[in-house]
């Protein structure tokens, strides 16, 4: 039957396979599936083979031509999207600023960093706003709140958040709250070695000319000699995650260095009571910067320390930086192999990968 249709379509038909060579492989695209979409896409390949015949190459045009004028979705070249032009060949952002905590993910794959927030829209933002509780919660601390009062109003509002079955709520609770209770005691026993200058401050730096970073530091420290005297700056990023990175990673965290490199090009400035840092030619004498991890499961607060970078150390970062300004400009992003391929919600239309290279490559 099948060979009889491909005949009457004027088709090559397909070869007979024999039943009894139960043992063979069959090549699944030579199996006609009796569906729409796998006729449609079977018409589709013959069109674009190469190797087809001329004959056979415009009977299943012909084909798909009938079945666009009837209305069928997917047999109009129009709906068939990986053949369009690019909708704009011009930058989408002619001003792109980078941020600190947006450096790592553009440095690992801008495909996913520009797209993933947009897949992920209609996802459980349970853990974006229990972080944001816990950052709210330092910075209320480093502007003087009481803190029994804003551990107890913060706990208030991450009751209102919480989404999962009311037997485990209770203990969500209690973890959230003791991660407050570890902000606080990370807090209380840097005292000594730490000075806070301010928190949640701002940042507008260019390092280099046509290289702007903007953001937020979480809390921003002096340091402190045996002595009682100041050294340098130190930049304090809160993490409410559990998993603490290697010291070689730290080392290395984007995050953190691109800290460093603003402090490097920057200066303090006061503006309306709030701390700022700005462009400097001069910069600031720095000490380094820290991860804090309150939520791990050990007796002593986790931290990552990393070491202050020296200016030939930051100038390798720093050239690491244009090109991430290109990719946020667009029209055109570069898809990259990464470790967090795995879980990226991209895979489907990603083109480095073989289950978006099906979707995105017309030539395949």
């Amino acid at each position: 039957r099948k060979q009889l249709l491909a005949r009457e379509m004027g088709l090559e038909p397909p070869a007979t396979v024999e039943l009894q060579e139960s043992d063979k492989e069959i090549d699944p695209l030579q199996v006609s599936v009796l569906s729409v979409s796998s006729f449609i896409a079977q018409m589709r390949t013959v069109v674009g083979d190469g190797e087809a015949t001329e004959s056979a190459r415009a009977q299943a045009a012909r084909q798909l031509v009938r079945l666009a004028e009837a209305g069928v979705p997917g047999a109009d070249p129009e709906q068939w999207w990986a053949t369009q032009t690019v909708a704009e060949e011009r930058p989408l952002n002619n001003k792109p600023r980078l941020s600190p905590s947006r450096i790592e993910a553009l440095l690992k794959c801008p495909l996913n960093a520009m797209l993933k927030d947009t897949a992920d829209n209609n996802s459980d933002k349970y853990h974006l706003v229990r972080g944001n509780l816990a950052h709210a919660y330092m910075e209320a601390l480093g502007r003087g709140a009481d803190e029994e009062l804003a551990r107890r109003e913060t706990v208030e509002a991450f009751e209102k958040i919480q989404t999962s079955p009311t037997w485990k709520r209770a203990q969500e609770r209690d973890e959230f709250e003791q991660l407050l209770v570890r902000t606080n005691q990370w807090i209380q026993e840097t005292r000594g070695v730490l000075e806070l200058v301010d928190v949640e401050v701002r940042v507008d730096v260019e390092s280099e000319p046509g290289v702007r970073i903007t953001g937020y530091m979480d809390r921003l420290e002096r340091a402190v000699g045996e002595g009682g005297e100041e050294g340098g700056l130190r930049v304090i990023d809160l993490k409410t995650g559990s998993s603490k990175p290697s010291d070689e990673e730290t080392s290395a965290h984007p995050q953190l260095m691109a800290y460093q490199l603003v402090l490097a090009h920057g200066e303090l400035q006061q503006e309306g009571g709030l701390t700022k840092v700005v462009s400097s030619s001069q910069g600031e004498e720095r000490d380094g910067a820290t991860l804090v991890y309150p939520g791990t499961d050990t007796k002593k607060i986790g931290t990552a320390d990393q070491a202050r970078k020296g200016d030939e150390e930051l100038a390798e970062f720093a050239a690491l930086l244009p090109p991430l300004l290109d990719e946020l400009a667009g029209p055109r992003v570069t898809a990259r192999i990464s470790p967090e391929c795995d879980r990226c919600p991209l895979k489907p239309i990603c083109p480095v990968q073989a289950e978006g290279k099906v979707t995105t490559d017309v030539n395949a």
